[in-house]
């Protein structure tokens, strides 16, 4: 399947669509589908557009932190050390880049 995929990139015209004769293998869902495991807050009246995508920004950072520390305890690291930051500025960093 990847050499087939990897061909389509030979071809000198495009876009294209190619037919591929295997199908993808069945995947069991749950009844709900998937879904985002936080349930992210609405803006508030009366702020600007910046300050609601901060605020929103910095609470979708707070929210998903949890999922952070366990990815982080599962892998042993973090991409965030490439950026230079520690990984509890992110918050700041959330709201310096909403608000940029």
């Amino acid at each position: 399947m990847l050499r087939s995929a990897l061909a389509l990139l030979e071809r000198a015209e495009g876009p294209l669509i190619e037919d591929y004769p295997q199908d993808a293998p069945e995947v069991e869902l749950s009844p709900d589908g998937w879904s985002c495991p936080v349930a992210l807050p609405s803006s508030q009246p009366g702020e600007s557009e910046a300050e609601q995508l901060s605020a929103r920004l910095v609470a979708e950072v707070q929210l998903l932190h949890p999922w952070f520390d366990e990815g982080r305890k599962v892998r042993g690291r973090t991409t965030v050390g490439l950026s230079g930051l520690d990984p509890d500025a992110m918050e700041q960093a959330a709201d310096f880049m909403a608000r940029f």
